[in-house]
């Protein structure tokens, strides 16, 4: 495409936060609502060196260094998730299964209750789901450490347990964010 000269679009950065991409790190206050709700975080099972929430849980699974975090065991009392947005299924599918077995989990993924992923492991979840949205979007860090823009797309936390819901909603608004805490009804017979 061919632009008028003075018009062409910004460059695009090797950092991209406006919808692309899967390196979308959790801001530190944001972290620290988590760790509040869960009383610390045990295990980060999809963690990136670049991203604040390295060195926060005690034992992490690096993407970026080959680690497989889904299939590696999660033996944790509690588990924090900010999966790669591009895949999210999967790894909501593994919270469910561990929140199921008595973790504490909660992850941070984009609102899309209209999918098969969403259905299987937040509306249909034997453990019962609690979705905390928060009011408006999160500004992601990015690999460079800064925060960027607003995220281009709206993204919410989901938890298998009420309590940690409450307390994740009260750590939200102790940062300033203020959220709704959604617990998903099972229909009879689903």
């Amino acid at each position: 495409m061919t632009f008028l000269p003075g018009l062409e679009p910004p460059q695009r950065t090797t950092d991209i936060h406006d919808g692309d991409g899967d390196d979308w790190f959790t801001p530190r206050h944001i972290l620290g609502a988590v760790v509040f709700a869960l009383g610390g975080i045990e295990l980060d099972p999809c963690c990136h060196p670049g991203s604040p929430a390295h060195g926060v849980a005690d034992r992490t699974y690096c993407l970026s260094d080959g680690d497989d975090g889904l299939a590696m065991p999660w033996d944790a009392r509690s588990v924090f998730v900010n999966p790669p947005y591009s895949d999210v299924g999967p790894w909501l599918e593994r919270c469910r299964i561990a929140a199921g077995k008595g973790a504490g989990v909660v992850a941070l993924v984009p609102t899309r209750p209209e999918t098969r992923a969403w259905r299987r492991s937040v509306f249909e979840a034997d453990c019962g789901a609690f979705i905390v949205q928060q009011t408006g979007r999160i500004r992601f860090v990015g690999s460079d450490g800064q925060t960027h823009g607003n995220g281009m797309i709206t993204t919410c936390f989901v938890t298998w347990h009420e309590g940690i819901a409450k307390e994740l909603r009260t750590g939200l608004a102790d940062v300033g964010i203020h959220a709704t805490l959604l617990k998903v009804m099972r229909q009879e017979g689903s």
